[in-house]
């Protein structure tokens, strides 16, 4: 393996490690900032599911592609999933289902309070 390939073979894999990092930093974020935890997980869930099935059917092709091709089926499936989540689960299930994570949040904090 020649030295640039090499570099973008170790490229992506670290790219791959850290869109997982980051999909849930944004995640993270966008619950603190009042959106519904059952909404981000689904659709931090789906895209780092698609995001990896579309890297193992580009596996074939250059690193740097993978990654590309991977991101961007794990941003758009995870987008469109959480959006087919919030306008097809009744809002009565996705409270009852937010209150699940509330609850499980406080119960580990108070593990560590």
């Amino acid at each position: 393996m020649s030295g640039v390939a090499e570099y973008f073979d170790k490229a992506a894999k670290w790219a791959g490690r850290s869109g997982t990092i980051i999909g849930a930093d944004l995640s993270a974020f966008s619950i603190s900032q009042g959106a519904s935890p059952s909404s981000a997980a689904v659709g931090f869930g789906t895209g780092v599911a698609f995001g990896v099935a579309a890297g193992v059917v580009a596996a074939g092709a250059p690193a740097i592609a993978t990654v590309v091709v991977g991101a961007g089926v794990a941003g758009l499936v995870g987008w469109g999933a959480s959006a087919a989540y919030e306008n097809f689960v009744p809002q009565v299930t996705r409270d009852q289902i937010d209150e699940g994570f509330h609850d499980a949040w406080s119960a580990v904090g108070e593990l560590f309070a």
